[in-house]
């Protein structure tokens, strides 16, 4: 039997991208302390007759991410606020759509792309000392994998 010697990732080895109409948003550069990629979904399970065990089934309903981000300022903010107040205005708007791209230890480089997404943030000042944190959370519609990044 094959061993699988390939190493695990780090965090070192991620970096998130936000997109707004094809445009990278670059506030989020070099920011992001964590995130983390939750699959939304409904599962079923059928109880027919005759079976020892339910009929399990699931249907993906989207993607959630959530990002906890140290603030230099307030662009990504503003930035998310402007979208609001075009939605609010009835204004047409470009997609929101994120990136996430991993070096694996061999060197290679793939990334997953979530589209059709909205954004929420927060913004945290835990004390005197410590750094001011947001949080930035999107409602994504779809998952892809992507190729030909660059890290």
């Amino acid at each position: 039997m094959a061993t699988d010697n390939r190493l695990p990732m780090n965090g070192e080895d991620s970096k998130l991208v936000l997109f707004y109409g094809g445009q990278r948003v670059p506030s989020v550069d070099g920011h992001v302390l964590t995130w983390k990629l939750t699959e939304v979904a409904t599962t079923f399970r059928d109880k027919l007759i005759n079976r020892r065990r339910h009929r399990t089934d699931k249907k993906v309903d989207g993607y959630d991410l959530t990002a906890d981000v140290l603030v230099p300022d307030l662009a990504l903010q503003l930035f998310l606020k402007g979208i609001d107040d075009a939605r609010d205005a009835a204004q047409p708007l470009l997609e929101l759509a994120v990136g996430l791209i991993f070096r694996e230890r061999i060197g290679e480089v793939q990334g997953l792309g979530l589209d059709r997404s909205v954004a929420m943030f927060d913004l945290e000042s835990p004390g005197q000392s410590d750094r001011l944190k947001g949080s930035l959370k999107l409602s994504c519609e779809d998952l892809s994998a992507i190729s030909g990044l660059i890290i």
